[in-house]
């Protein structure tokens, strides 16, 4: 299932950031599966790439950018990451996906309408009763606020004024000149994934600390 799903991810966009989110309870192939939906899925091409920041920022991408990769470094499910320099600072450009809104529009509308379905339908007697509108209600409103990258680099700077007394925090800084609702430009911090104990261990990362 996880091949075809990564293959067609697509069609499946409104459900990637929820699969995501449960791959933790889960193991095996279908857990490695699902956690290639962060950072291993087919990317977009560069010429869309450049279409969409050219749009966003109003300018072509070498006025924007000293230098650009157009190869990305990392495509999930809701878009991809470049490298680019500006007067030398080394930054990462997030760029979103292609028609992500409208898909979304057109696919939460089908899952309301389950949603619906199931609050007619779910017995009673087996439990907690289950608002499944106000399921639904809640995942929409956060997977639209998914889409507006504004809200993620706003969060990225209330993250870092928060932990600024903690000197083994390392916030990204935005660029907010650069950053739109489909666009996010950031500072580059290059990192390795907490999940990968073996190369934390060879760099002397203290654990029982970051934990």
């Amino acid at each position: 299932m996880m091949p075809t799903l990564i293959q067609k991810v697509n069609h499946f966009f409104p459900l990637c950031p929820s699969i995501e989110a449960v791959s933790g309870f889960l193991s095996g192939r279908s857990s490695r599966g699902i956690k290639e939906l962060q950072d291993q899925v087919p990317h977009f091409p560069s010429k869309t790439v450049v279409s969409i920041i050219e749009e966003e920022l109003g300018a072509p991408v070498n006025e924007v950018f000293d230098f650009f990769d157009f190869e990305p470094i990392a495509a999930a499910s809701l878009g991809q990451v470049h490298r680019a320099k500006l007067k030398g600072q080394e930054l990462v450009v997030k760029v979103q996906r292609p028609g992500l809104k409208d898909l979304f529009d057109i696919d939460l509308k089908n899952l309301r309408v389950i949603a619906e379905k199931l609050q007619k339908l779910d017995p009673k007697s087996v439990g907690v009763k289950k608002n499944w509108v106000a399921i639904y209600d809640e995942c929409a409103n956060v997977l639209y606020q998914e889409i507006d990258y504004t809200k993620e680099a706003a969060n990225a700077d209330l993250f870092a004024n928060n932990f600024k007394d903690l000197d083994y925090f390392k916030v990204p800084t935005i660029y907010w000149e650069f950053t739109t609702p489909q666009v996010l430009t950031m500072q580059y911090v290059p990192g390795i994934k907490i999940n990968r104990i073996q190369a934390l261990g060879q760099l002397g990362v203290d654990r029982p600390k970051a934990k």
